[in-house]
């Protein structure tokens, strides 16, 4: 998901609606930048993925709609490679 502050977010969740109000439940978020290296000869593209909250021991949050600008699925590539960092973190306590 895109969320309004520009940060780029994955992750598993689903969505509840209460009183008008729709909410997101993510767990497992994390951030995903796109990252561009230029040498005298090519382009590097990668991607870096971080705890989207560094310092919390959570893996449980809460988005409120009016943050979100948009939600899209994911290809198999990118499913894999979020299940792999998420497995690591927890393997390292991160």
């Amino acid at each position: 998901m895109k969320l309004v502050s520009g940060e780029e977010i994955i992750g598993k969740g689903f969505a509840i609606e209460e009183d008008g109000l729709t909410q997101l439940y993510v767990t497992d978020p994390i951030e995903v930048n796109m990252i561009t290296k230029t040498t005298s000869t090519s382009i590097i593209k990668g991607v870096s993925m971080n705890k989207w909250m560094e310092f919390s021991d959570e893996d449980f949050f809460i988005f409120n709609e009016k943050d979100i600008i948009t939600i899209g699925g994911l290809n198999d590539e990118m499913i894999h490679m979020y299940n792999l960092f998420v497995r690591k973190s927890s393997i390292n306590g991160n």
